[in-house]
């Protein structure tokens, strides 16, 4: 009986110490002399702002604990340095994804560094969806140049499909940076103003969506003006 008890006791000891880790995993890098033998964790918002360094074991493992993870839904970025340039090299040396506190990422062994992982973050998991349908849209749309069918998808899909409100921003990110964003208010400046007011309502910090804030006011008042 007693061992038993000892045997729970140290099961649950090894289960809270990995569950501290939120972000761990596995990378085999070959050449020392071009690689940084660390992993970097930075938080991407307005800015990049670095957040912690660590170690490579030397089985390769690495991990990052919880203390450096925001409670709430937080895009990250992971990367190695490199120390040297290699010609025509094609290497992935850093992922982003979507994290909080109460979620962890694992990444495996692949033909990249940080190829395959495994997020629980339930925005995370959105997002690449979203990221796969805009990927799919890039053969019929922009090779035709016909970015007002692009935009009408991408409304849809983020209407239709998208639940989480980090992730419909981060979309309406994606087509600011495509320059596509004055297309698509111009076209439903109804449901921009409307996810706005979502935005505005929710805990999202207001510097994150202010972009869309200050281009729906300039965007609106025009058509108002033209109108009258």
């Amino acid at each position: 009986m007693a061992k038993k008890v000892l045997f729970i006791l140290f099961y649950l000891g090894i289960s809270g110490l990995y569950s501290q880790n939120a972000i761990s995993g596995h990378i085999e890098i070959e050449h020392l002399d071009v690689w940084e033998q660390k992993v970097h964790l930075t938080k991407i918002g307005e800015t990049e702002t670095p957040v912690a360094t660590v170690q490579i074991n030397d089985d390769g493992s690495f991990a990052f604990h919880n203390k450096h993870i925001s409670d709430r839904n937080t895009m990250y970025r992971i990367y190695v340095k490199r120390i040297q340039e290699i010609i025509s090299d094609t290497l992935i040396n850093d992922k982003i994804f979507i994290l909080s506190k109460k979620d962890s990422v694992h990444f495996t062994k692949g033909a990249d560094l940080f190829s395959g992982y495994e997020n629980s973050n339930l925005a995370d998991a959105e997002w690449r969806r979203l990221l796969k349908f805009e990927n799919s849209l890039k053969k019929n749309y922009e090779n035709k140049n016909d970015s007002s069918a692009f935009v009408t998808q991408i409304k849809n899909y983020s209407k239709d499909s998208v639940q989480i409100l980090m992730v419909k921003l981060i979309g309406i990110k994606q087509l600011e940076n495509k320059n596509l964003l004055e297309k698509a208010i111009t076209k439903y400046p109804n449901y921009y103003l409307a996810l706005l007011e979502e935005l505005m309502e929710s805990e999202l910090d207001r510097t994150e969506y202010f972009f869309l804030e200050r281009k729906l006011a300039y965007l609106t008042q025009d058509v108002v003006e033209k109108k009258y």
